[in-house]
C-alpha cells in the first residue's frame, strides 16, 4: 500500500496505532496523521489515501461525519474505525456508511495486522481490476499491438503520449497494450530493443499476442532495433551455425581460466557479434547462452566455491532483463573475467585509462556524427566489451549515457545562445529523430526545449 492516513486525537494512541501499523509486516510507503476530522478529510481531498483509521470522537469534524463523507467520494478510501465507545448505534451507522472494520479501544497488534493484510488484497484486486477494465477499453476500440520493454525502462509517458496501457504481472519486461491506430514504428526508431506483437482484435488473442512480443523482443534485444513480430523471418537460413555446435561450445568454454585472455574474449564476442548481425537466431543464441551457463559451473567446479557466483549465473540465464546486447554483453564479460581472475589484477590499468581519455576527446569533437560504440571502441583499437567496461569504470556511466549527455549539454548551450529552430538545433547534436530528442530532453531536464529557452530568456532580463 502506498498511503495510510490516521485520525485520533490523542496523541498517546495515534502514536500506539502508528507503531503497531509500521510493525504489522504489511508494506506502507507513507503513514500520514491528524488530530482532527477536519484536517483528516482536506488530506483526502488533496492526496490518494488507501486506509483511513479513524477515532469517533474528534474536534471539528468527528468520525461518523468524516465517514458519510468518504463513503460519497468517487474512488473512496477504505475506512478502520477506532472507538473507546462500545456503542451499538455507533457501529452500525459507521458499517452503514461502508467501514470495513470497528475496532475497539485499546486497539490489539495482532487486529491490526490482520485488518492491514485485509486491506492489502482488496487494495490489490482494485488495482488489477483497474489495470484490467484500462486495457480492455484499449482492446475494444479495435485492432490492438503488445509492446515489450525491458523491466523498468524509461517510459512512464507513453501511456499519456501514445495511448497506451500497461499490462500486469509481467517479471521479465514491462508490457503495454496499444491501439494499432495509435502506433507509429518512427515513434521507437531510435529506441532499440522493443519487441512488438501482430494486429489482433479480441482480449481471446491476447496470450498470443504475449508469445508473439516476446520471440520479437528477443530478437529486438540481440539487434538493438524495434521488431515487429510479422516481419521477423522464421524460416530463414542462417551462415554460422558452426558457432552452435559442441566444438565451439567447448572451445569457448575451455578458454576460461587460462592465461589466453584475448582469445577467450574474442571466441565470445563472435558469438555475440553473430546475434548482432542475425548470422544466427536470436532464439539459439539464448538456447546457446543458457546450455553454456549450464556447463560452466560442471566444469569448474573449484571456481564456484566462492560465494554468489551461482547467483550471478541465474540472473544471465535471463538476458531479456537487460536492456539490449551491450548492456548484457557487458554484465556476462565481467561474469568471465571474474572467474578467469585476470582482470582483478589490473596489469593494463593505466594504459587502459588513456585510451578511455583519448576516447572521450574523440566524444566531444564527433558528438554530432552517427556515433556508437563500436565506431569509438575502432578509432582506439580497444576491444569492444572490454571498452564498455572500461569506460564505466572511468567514467561512471555507460557508453550511450554519456554520449546523451555530451548531446543535450550542447543542445542547452544552443538554446541560449542562438535563435536556431529546435529541430536544427536536434541535428547539430546529433539527433536526426526530432521526437526523440524531445523526449529526451524532457525527461533530463524536466521541460521541453522551448520552455528551457522561455525560462532563460527571463533569467536574462531579470
Amino acid at each position: 500500500m502506498k498511503k495510510i492516513l490516521i485520525a485520533e486525537d490523542e496523541k498517546l494512541i495515534r502514536a500506539g496505532i502508528r507503531t503497531m501499523i509500521s510493525r504489522s509486516g504489511v508494506k506502507i510507503e507513507e503513514i500520514l496523521e491528524t488530530n482532527n476530522g477536519e484536517d483528516a478529510w482536506k488530506i483526502l481531498q488533496s492526496e490518494k489515501i488507501d486506509a483511513v483509521f479513524t477515532d469517533i470522537r474528534m474536534p471539528k469534524l468527528d468520525g461518523i461525519e468524516l465517514v458519510r463523507r468518504i463513503h460519497d467520494m468517487e474512488e473512496p478510501p477504505f475506512v478502520v474505525a477506532v472507538s473507546g465507545y462500545d456503542d451499538f448505534e455507533y457501529a452500525v451507522e459507521m458499517l452503514r456508511n461502508g467501514v470495513l472494520e470497528y475496532l475497539l479501544k485499546p486497539v490489539e497488534r495482532e487486529k491490526i495486522a490482520e485488518v492491514l493484510k485485509l486491506i492489502q488484497s482488496k487494495v490489490e484486486a482494485v488495482a488489477k481490476k483497474e489495470e484490467r477494465d484500462a486495457y480492455t477499453r484499449v482492446i475494444e476500440k479495435g485492432r490492438y499491438r503488445v509492446m515489450m520493454f525491458y523491466p523498468g525502462a524509461p517510459v512512464m509517458d507513453l501511456e499519456e503520449d501514445f495511448k497506451a496501457v500497461k499490462l500486469p504481472d509481467a517479471i521479465d519486461g514491462d508490457f503495454y497494450v496499444i491501439n494499432s491506430e495509435d502506433f507509429s514504428l518512427d515513434d521507437y526508431a531510435e529506441l532499440g530493443g522493443v519487441g512488438v506483437s501482430a494486429e489482433h482484435e479480441t482480449e481471446e488473442e491476447l496470450s498470443r499476442a504475449y508469445q508473439e512480443v516476446r520471440g520479437a523482443r528477443l530478437t529486438a534485444f540481440c539487434t538493438g532495433k524495434v521488431i515487429c513480430f510479422e516481419n521477423l523471418d522464421r524460416f530463414r537460413d542462417y551462415p554460422e551455425e558452426e558457432l552452435l555446435k559442441e566444438a565451439a561450445r567447448t572451445r569457448r568454454i575451455q578458454l576460461i581460466g587460462t592465461e589466453k585472455q584475448k582469445e577467450l574474449l574474442n571466441q565470445w564476442d563472435n558469438l555475440f557479434d553473430a546475434a548482432a548481425k542475425e548470422l544466427i537466431s536470436a532464439e539459439d543464441f539464448k538456447n546457446e547462452i543458457t546450455l553454456s551457463l549450464r556447463t560452466i559451473p560442471r566444469i569448474y567446479k573449484s571456481l564456484f566455491d566462492e560465494r554468489g557466483l551461482d547467483e550471478r549465473i541465474l540472473k544471465l540465464e535471463e538476458p531479456l532483463l537487460c536492456p539490449d546486447m551491450d548492456s548484457y554483453r557487458e554484465h556476462f564479460v565481467r561474469f568471465l573475467l571474474r572467474l578467469n581472475g585476470i582482470w582483478e589484477k589490473q596489469d593494463d590499468a593505466e594504459p587502459a585509462k588513456k585510451k578511455i581519455a583519448l576516447a572521450i576527446d574523440y566524444i566531444k569533437e564527433n558528438y554530432p556524427k552517427d556515433l556508437n560504440m563500436a565506431v569509438v571502441s575502432n578509432y582506439i583499437s580497444m576491444n569492444y566489451t572490454l571498452f564498455s567496461i572500461a569506460f564505466k569504470q572511468y567514467t561512471g556511466s555507460n557508453f550511450v549515457n554519456y554520449l546523451k549527455n555530451v548531446r543535450l549539454k550542447e543542445a542547452k548551450t544552443l538554446l541560449v545562445e542562438t535563435d536556431d529552430k529546435i529541430i536544427d538545433i536536434a541535428k547539430a547534436v546529433g539527433y536526426e529523430n526530432y521526437k526523440h530528442f524531445l523526449k529526451l530532453f524532457r525527461m533530463e531536464y524536466g521541460v521541453s526545449p522551448t520552455e528551457y529557452r522561455k525560462n532563460m530568456q527571463k533569467e536574462e532580463i531579470f
